[in-house]
């Protein structure tokens, strides 16, 4: 049985929503854009292309990157972002996970589907998250505010190893 069965129930399930200001900035940010593009419109006009701007934006929002939503399967991780944007892990790649705090800013240039010197990042809030190296070499850390369960539960369905030690060559 498959992840892709709707049957089957995660292991492990975390939803993080926005940091309200994250949010205020992403509509607040579309509002200004909608009023300067209108701005040589009369003010109904502008008031009226505003509204269509923010609405689109909670609208993209809420398809391509809001909420955050991680799933542990038997067979394999998935993260969803908004209703749109989902990324696949078969577990069966994961060489090592183990739980981590990193900084976002500094590693990854922020929160969202970020990549850095490190790999790529999936997250949406906090400073904890699952790092995972998979079979090809690549890295991937996985936001959480649950890690330590997120990690364990990892290592558990898939038989892979915690963080590696400073003298494995490949890592």
């Amino acid at each position: 049985m498959s992840s892709s069965d709707a049957s089957v129930e995660p292991v492990f399930e975390e939803v993080q929503e926005a940091p309200w200001p994250l949010t205020i900035l992403g509509v607040g940010g579309s509002m200004v854009g909608g009023l300067a593009a209108a701005r040589a419109l009369g003010l109904g006009a502008r008031l009226g292309v505003a509204g269509l701007i923010a609405a689109g934006a909670g609208v993209a929002l809420s398809q391509f990157l809001i909420p955050m939503r991680t799933l542990l399967f038997p067979d394999e991780i998935q993260v969803l972002f908004g209703k749109k944007t989902r990324f696949r892990i078969p577990l069966r790649h994961v060489t090592h996970a183990w739980a981590r705090v990193y900084s976002p800013v500094w590693e990854f240039g922020g929160w969202g589907i970020r990549n850095g010197p490190q790999g790529r990042a999936l997250n949406l809030s906090g400073n904890e998250g699952v790092q995972l190296v998979l079979r090809s070499g690549r890295r991937l850390l996985i936001g959480s505010q649950r890690s330590a369960e997120l990690a364990t539960s990892i290592r558990r369905l898939s038989g892979c190893e915690g963080e590696p030690r400073a003298r494995d060559p490949e890592i």
